[in-house]
């Protein structure tokens, strides 16, 4: 329903290349990837750079923040080497230009989290090596800029910690992991989505260290986080299910008990696959479980 009440906006302030304007073919942009319809998001935002590049250059930070939103589009339609490529020119404009001593710290937080993007679409690429060296030199700028609670250091902590899992150093990730955990703990209390997503990561961690039992424990409590906070037919239910269903196959050898517990979390993890709106969608996970 947002979508084309937005498009009406847009077209009614499209010649004035104002910030409202700006915003307003971003969030456009974003309701169409959320419906699926991701060439149409994506032509929204190729419009949107040529625009503020014909009004602003193609240097100028306008057309930089719309260059970010258009590879954002890109990376919702899952091109992650697209959205790469956009991202690293992106990155260079904002440093030279946000970047510097003279800079607001609120500019140079827009460089560092821009620069993160681009590191973190590395890791969903699996290039680990080129994530973990992206992400140490923004969290050494944004641990200058502080406070130490800040949410964004917090986080790219968390996402520095799987580039180490993914590059095999285990006791590394599981490290930094605890950190994060107990610092969202503090920050957030124990029942926040933003611990949830962070104990998922931290109980697949300790499996990646041979610790299932600790493995379980953890997913357990991350699900009990999501249960208050989801509807119980919520995909992050599945995500999640799945890493409890092979933690309890992990624990099972010579125990019927896990092995039971392995069934019923698969069950329910399919029992919500078969109750989403587009079933059809999800027919090959179905199948599988």
């Amino acid at each position: 329903e947002a979508a084309p009440k937005l498009k009406e906006l847009m077209e009614r302030v499209r010649d004035k290349h104002g910030k409202f304007y700006h915003q307003t073919a971003i969030n456009y942009s974003v309701a169409l990837s959320l419906i699926g319809q991701h060439p149409e998001s994506i032509a929204a935002m190729k419009e949107l750079v040529e625009a503020s590049a014909r009004r602003f250059g193609r240097e100028d930070l306008v057309t930089a923040r719309a260059t970010v939103a258009l590879a954002n589009a890109y990376g919702e339609a899952r091109n992650l080497d697209k959205k790469a490529e956009l991202l690293t020119p992106v990155v260079r404009t904002l440093e030279a230009k946000l970047g510097g001593r003279e800079n607001k710290p609120e500019e140079k937080k827009e460089y560092l989290l821009t620069k993160a993007a681009l590191a973190n679409t590395y890791g969903t690429m699996r290039n680990a090596t080129t994530q973990k060296a992206l992400l140490e030199d923004v969290l050494r700028g944004l641990i200058e800029l502080g406070p130490e609670d800040d949410i964004e250091i917090i986080r790219t902590r968390g996402n520095l910690a799987n580039a180490y899992g993914m590059l095999g150093d285990y006791a590394q990730q599981l490290k930094l992991l605890e950190e994060v955990v107990a610092a969202k703990q503090a920050k957030y209390g124990a029942d926040h989505l933003e611990l949830a997503r962070s104990l998922h990561n931290l109980g697949l961690a300790y499996g990646n260290t041979g610790d299932h039992g600790r493995k379980l424990e953890v997913l357990e409590a991350c699900l009990r986080i999501k249960e208050k906070n989801y509807a119980d037919t919520s995909l992050e239910h599945v995500i999640t299910l799945r890493s409890i269903a092979q933690a309890h196959l992990d624990l099972s050898k010579g125990d019927d008990e896990h092995r039971q517990q392995h069934v019923e979390a698969l069950r329910k993890a399919k029992s919500i696959l078969e109750r989403q709106p587009q079933r059809s969608m999800y027919q090959d996970e179905i199948e599988k479980i």
